[in-house]
């Protein structure tokens, strides 16, 4: 019964720190179930939460909230691996020609730093194309039935490892975060939780100091699917 309980209250606040702290404490409770679905799966699963457009409304210090909208769409990658291969980006609503943020994301089960393979684990692997301005809308563009080759997405910059919890993902940075110039910063962490009706993401920059620049601060931002379109 309590667990029903709990599990009702989480499903409501998708709070990431009740997720984490579920996972550690209850996690020999599924372990058994998660392994019995082959990763591939899983592999699949995450690709399907990352598709699409998805909206947040953004506080920044006192000003007033501003909405941000996620692109997500599949790219043809000329590959000899079972990854899949996808384009996202991120701008404000109002300008959305102008992105903030545009990586290409290699959906896989293996670990492409450490050239390994953990049951259970999908991995998340981010690339920055060297010239972004080719790329921008790509999503909403004839180009995006063309092969591309695997140069040119660009280099790889960051990896988020995700792992199922009941119906969600759980995925963060490693601990000591991502290597990053953004914003003047020097690191990026991220964690977050994809579920069914979006995501949510720590976005955070920090200095060399590990002084925190940007991102996410008291909660995290809340993604959800734009179903206006």
């Amino acid at each position: 019964m309590k667990l029903k309980i709990f599990k009702r209250k989480y499903r409501q606040q998708f709070s990431i720190i009740g997720i984490i702290f579920f996972s550690v404490a209850f996690s020999n409770i599924f372990v058994n179930k998660s392994l019995a679905i082959p990763t591939i799966n899983h592999r699949d699963s995450v690709v399907k939460h990352l598709l699409g457009k998805m909206t947040a409304s953004i506080q920044q210090a006192e000003s007033r909230p501003i909405q941000v909208r996620m692109t997500t769409c599949l790219v043809n990658v000329i590959s000899n691996n079972n990854s899949i291969f996808l384009y996202q980006e991120q701008g404000f609503i109002g300008s959305l020609n102008q992105p903030y943020r545009q990586r290409f994301l290699e959906i896989t089960t293996e670990n492409k730093q450490t050239k390994q393979y953990r049951q259970n684990l999908v991995f998340s692997h981010s690339y920055k194309p060297d010239d972004l301005s080719q790329w921008v809308n790509f999503c909403q563009s004839d180009r995006v039935q063309d092969k591309i080759n695997q140069t040119e997405i660009g280099q790889l910059v960051c990896t988020i490892t995700l792992k199922p919890l009941l119906s969600v993902y759980v995925g963060q940075t490693p601990p000591q975060g991502c290597p990053t110039k953004a914003r003047g910063a020097a690191t990026v962490t991220n964690s977050i939780v994809l579920h069914e009706q979006g995501m949510e993401t720590w976005d955070r920059g920090f200095d060399t100091q590990g002084k925190q620049l940007w991102g996410a601060r008291k909660k995290p931002y809340q993604f959800f699917w734009d179903t206006h379109e």
